[in-house]
């Protein structure tokens, strides 16, 4: 039987999961962590893919990942078939280290956004390892410090910089399980279209073009309406030129 077609995310965004098969330990050591993450840093830069967040644990990892679903799939296939190479090699076994192909899960709102990066954050917390904040497998420390692996940059400005982060994360994710996609119902994600419609009825004579030349105040005002209303941040900022910062601070 012919595998299911992946899903495919129109926000260009998916969670990502691998599993060692029967569940088997995928990471050794330190030096297979390492060894992984220059795999997959290669991995990400060759077939054109942002890196959001990963989580390494013991015997699966997370990640999420930016691009289409063939770029997303192509880097995950070289990335898992050259780690498995290596760590077989390494240790001296053969045969298959990952459970079937990789699960992924499309990402189609900032709200879900954040959720499941705070969800492969403290994926080490909830399994009883270390804080979310002292788990070195983590992109944790690259938001809170620099970033070499990944784009923090989104998820950042969507907070509020590193402090609307660390509390984000200082919250619990409630035991969801994101890449399940059983507890989650993803709010609705207006197109264009409806966009502009909405905002059309919410701020009567101003245009969406004519946010970014008003004062902060009503600026934000304007914009915290639109997000009550449904449109996500990326979305506004294409609408109205205004930065990510500043929407994201202009809370609904």
């Amino acid at each position: 039987m012919p595998r299911a077609a992946r899903k495919v995310s129109e926000s260009g965004l998916y969670h990502v999961m691998a599993r060692g098969a029967s569940r088997q330990v995928i990471f050794e050591d330190d030096a297979d962590r390492r060894s992984f993450l220059a795999f997959l840093a290669k991995g990400c830069e060759e077939c054109g893919v942002r890196l959001l967040a990963y989580v390494l644990m013991g015997n699966h990892l997370h990640l999420v990942a930016g691009g289409s679903v063939e770029d997303v799939s192509n880097c995950m296939r070289r990335v898992t078939g050259e780690y498995a190479a290596k760590f077989n090699g390494r240790h001296g076994r053969c045969g298959h280290l990952f459970q079937d192909r990789f699960k992924s899960e499309p990402i189609e709102d900032d709200g879900y956004l954040l959720t499941v990066i705070r969800y492969v954050h403290q994926n080490p917390e909830v399994a009883g390892l270390a804080k979310t904040a002292d788990w070195p497998w983590s992109s944790y420390r690259e938001y809170i410090g620099k970033a070499s692996l990944i784009d923090s940059e989104i998820v950042l400005d969507m907070l509020g910089g590193v402090d609307g982060f660390v509390k984000f994360h200082a919250q619990p994710h409630g035991g969801k399980k994101p890449i399940e996609c059983e507890e989650h119902v993803a709010q609705k994600r207006l197109s264009d279209e409806e966009a502009i419609a909405a905002a059309r009825d919410l701020l009567g004579r101003l245009s969406l073009e004519s946010l970014s030349g008003l004062p902060k105040g009503e600026r934000d005002e304007a914009v915290g309406k639109l997000r009550y209303a449904g449109l996500g941040v990326r979305q506004i900022q294409r609408l109205t030129g205004i930065s990510l910062g500043a929407i994201s601070k202009a809370r609904p």
